[in-house]
């Protein structure tokens, strides 16, 4: 398939959108859904090519397209004549920004056969590697305590179930940008991040404070979309950098602060853990708690289930604490600081007995 010509159709000639928007295109008598996506690392392109049911106009795979293909060459596609899709059976919303290869098989894990009542405040943590890797989500049950997802970007997970929300980050800068600002603005998603241990990327409180007032204030106001606050790290600095966002945002406008207090937690006692939390909560009583990310840090297997079996049981108890992840849905480390006994991947890309447990199968 020629990538640098529009390609033909039934009924009409088609080019390629480069606009992120969804064009139908033709290969032979053949139909598809196509996406065109800027990849800035670079400065080229991606497409998802998706099959389209012929009666319906829908993917065949209910909107969620099937293939990802890296497309360096479409940087040259800037004429042509394009037809942007209007009509309601037509996804908008654009995909992953990284480009990956085909998506793998579908998880061979299967949802527990009981359907005792549970508390849904665990989120999934998906890092985009798993993506990138063609790595299936694992089947979430109905009765799963998970309740969202969120993967430290602004694009969904191309294969996550309707039935589990996204909750968009802008985990630096970079995302508070075309296209990754975009992309967040493309659902209408309840529930957005601000910023990931953002001490660690030299950003200070105050310029933080001018992107909060710049870019999310209007956003909020415009969408009523809630806001996680900055989730910073659980030590000193992180402590120090949160308290003076905090502080300045306050003094600016106390009507504008964020709708969630963001926090992170990473050691080896759960019960000091609770306590860090807890007097985070009383600092800020009136904001209820997010916890984006949550794990022990420590070598021991046994440590390990057991300071996150305590943190799950307190927080689902816990009225003040909204949604809370464990850490570590990937194949590999993420670095030295976190435990490979904490880890809920292995490196096949399934479940260990920690993650079945995380995802509730």
């Amino acid at each position: 398939m020629d990538l640098k010509k529009p390609f033909g159709c039934r009924n009409n000639i088609l080019g390629i959108g480069i606009d992120l928007k969804y064009v139908v295109v033709g290969d032979d008598d053949a139909e598809f859904l196509l996406t065109v996506l800027r990849y800035p690392a670079n400065d080229s392109y991606m497409m998802e090519r998706a099959p389209r049911h012929p009666k319906s106009g829908r993917n065949e795979a209910g909107d969620r397209p099937d293939r990802l293909y890296p497309s360096p060459q479409i940087t040259k596609c800037h004429t042509g004549i394009r037809q942007l899709l209007s009509h309601e059976h037509y996804s908008m919303t654009p995909r992953a920004l990284t480009p990956s290869p085909p998506r793998g098989h579908k998880s061979p894990s299967h949802p527990s056969s009981h359907t005792l009542s549970r508390p849904k405040k665990r989120t999934l943590l998906w890092d985009w590697t798993s993506v990138r890797d063609s790595i299936a989500l694992p089947v979430i049950p109905s009765n799963s305590p998970i309740c969202a997802c969120h993967n430290w970007n602004t694009w969904a997970p191309p294969d996550l179930p309707a039935h589990v929300p996204f909750r968009p980050m802008f985990r630096t800068v970079e995302q508070l940008q075309f296209p990754e600002f975009d992309y967040a603005l493309s659902q209408p998603y309840p529930i957005m991040h601000f910023l990931n241990e953002p001490e660690r990327a030299d950003l200070t409180p105050e310029r933080a404070c001018e992107l909060w007032f710049e870019k999310i204030v209007p956003l909020r106001r415009e969408r009523g979309t809630k806001i996680v606050g900055p989730a910073a790290a659980n030590d000193h600095p992180g402590t120090a950098w949160l308290d003076a966002f905090m502080a300045l945002v306050t003094a600016r406008d106390p009507r504008e602060r964020p709708n969630f207090l963001g926090l992170h937690y990473y050691g080896t006692i759960a019960a000091e853990a609770i306590g860090y939390l807890t007097e985070r909560h009383r600092k800020y009583p009136d904001l209820p708690v997010n916890i984006s990310e949550i794990a022990s840090i420590s070598r021991d297997g046994r440590q390990v289930e057991k300071f996150s079996r305590e943190i799950a049981e307190w927080a689902d108890r816990t009225d003040w604490v909204v949604e809370y992840g464990f850490f570590g849905m990937m194949q590999e480390c993420a670095d030295a600081f976190v435990s490979p006994q904490a880890q809920l991947m292995d490196k096949k890309g399934q479940l260990t007995g920690l993650g079945r447990w995380v995802v509730g199968i």
